[in-house]
């Protein structure tokens, strides 16, 4: 939506995590199976998929690839709505079908940042075409992350200056860039500040 928001002119600049559409013609074939599978399991085999999910390692097993690497951090309860919400989605298959079709945006104007996660097995390589979007994109890469960074991770947050603020990483320069847009981040060694933590009341 982000990408789409800056093409057609109603956004001053967007920051996209993990966006679709940046392949050639399709996505990764794999995709397809790993969603429908848990589509299926989820709706024929509710009562088992829950029980599974109150273990972290089964938890780990099955939301690995769909969300992130560390899904057996995720809270139980949290899983369990996921499980509850694949289940009772409307259209799933139709609107998984109305996203396969590449994204052109090499025309946008405004500025553009992109993330993706080292460990995103969905959006793998062949669906992170650079020649899809402007040349003045930043590319963000997240150490140790997938398709949902912020899974396992939430209790961790950023210096409301960092440009990738929300998901709980620091940007740090820890390779060498591909291009002069391109930076990568690590995870935040150090814990959140005060100002970031919780009050009561």
């Amino acid at each position: 939506m982000a990408l789409e928001a800056a093409r057609r002119g109603l956004a001053r600049s967007v920051v996209a995590i993990s966006p679709i559409g940046l392949w050639k013609e399709h996505p990764a074939v794999h995709v397809k199976y790993v969603f429908g599978g848990l589509r299926f399991m989820v709706r024929t085999f509710p009562a088992l998929v829950k029980a599974a999910m109150r273990v972290p390692l089964l938890r780990e097993l099955m939301l690995a690839v769909p969300m992130s690497v560390g899904s057996r951090r995720m809270p139980a309860i949290d899983a369990v709505r996921v499980v509850d919400d694949l289940a009772a989605t409307a259209a799933f298959e139709e609107t998984f079908a109305h996203t396969r079709a590449p994204f052109h945006g090499a025309g946008i104007a405004v500025p553009v940042t992109v993330a993706f996660g080292e460990r995103d097995w969905i959006l793998t390589r062949d669906s992170r075409r650079r020649d899809q979007l402007p040349p003045h994109t930043h590319w963000v890469h997240a150490a140790g992350l997938g398709p949902r960074p912020d899974v396992g991770r939430s209790h961790r947050r950023l210096a409301p200056h960092s440009r990738w603020h929300t998901i709980g990483y620091l940007g740090r320069k820890n390779r060498k860039p591909q291009t002069a847009n391109e930076i990568e981040l690590e995870p935040r060694c150090s814990s959140a500040s005060s100002a970031d933590k919780p009050h009561a009341g």
